[in-house]
């Protein structure tokens, strides 16, 4: 596709997806902030397993997380701030993450499968078997965070389609930020983490393609001189005999 029709093509796309809220019902706006988050998990995810090489199976307990900490430090009957509660949320998850990729990745292939999927069963059952986490029911706020700025609240959340459009822009913020990390210095070392995770035959045969090859001319191991004379010794000895 042209650089110009795939630029046009994403800018009438991003039009109508802001457009949507003028003339959808509440309900779609609402299914529709629900696609848009789990889009900005699935670009993620697609970082890391798509670019990294690495198949995490943990990768929704980092957005679990994020949304136990918002809902643990809200207050019960009163809005939180959003100042305060997204940098925690995304705090928690980038500790964990942090935490949980430190262990994970000093093991390959199958292995790092296995310690990410016990790694997510671990938060699973900590907050499903605990009451301070709402159990098998789970947790919920009874009001959205509000961003309070000189007593007025600049963003209100309570609104679908001011709720949309945060998510929508979130959205767009994810795909630059994505779009700039995979064309940066970075991306050599996450490619070089997919060439670490690769089969062990796989990087046998590339090492091997990159080696240079011998010329015929110059062979690896030549034939000791004493082999070379004994056989000339052994060819004339034998030519004598012939003669008798």
């Amino acid at each position: 596709m042209h650089p110009l029709v795939a630029r046009a093509s994403l800018i009438i796309l991003l039009a109508a997806a802001a457009a949507l809220p003028l003339i959808a019902p509440t309900y779609y706006l609402q299914f529709g902030t629900k696609v848009l988050t789990l889009g900005i998990l699935a670009m993620a995810l697609n970082l890391v397993v798509g670019f990294g090489g690495l198949v995490s199976i943990c990768h929704g307990a980092f957005f679990g997380l994020a949304g136990y900490a918002l809902a643990l430090a809200a207050p019960k009957y009163e809005a939180a701030s959003l100042w305060l509660t997204l940098p925690l949320a995304v705090g928690v998850a980038a500790t964990a993450a942090l935490a949980i990729g430190a262990l994970s990745l000093r093991t390959r292939g199958i292995y790092f499968i296995m310690v990410t999927l016990a790694f997510g069963e671990m938060l699973f059952y900590l907050f499903h078997d605990n009451k301070f986490a709402g159990g098998s029911d789970g947790t919920f706020i009874n009001i959205k965070p509000e961003a309070m700025l000189f007593g007025v609240n600049v963003i209100d959340l309570d609104k679908a389609r001011v709720f949309y459009w945060v998510v929508l822009a979130l959205v767009v913020l994810t795909i630059l930020i994505l779009y700039l990390l995979t064309r940066s210095p970075p991306r050599a070392t996450m490619s070089g983490v997919r060439a670490r995770s690769a089969s062990p035959s796989t990087a046998y045969a590339s090492r091997r393609s990159s080696s240079p090859e011998r010329s015929p001319a110059s062979p690896a191991i030549s034939p000791p001189r004493s082999s070379a004379s004994s056989h000339r010794k052994c060819s004339a000895g034998t030519s004598r005999r012939s003669r008798w």
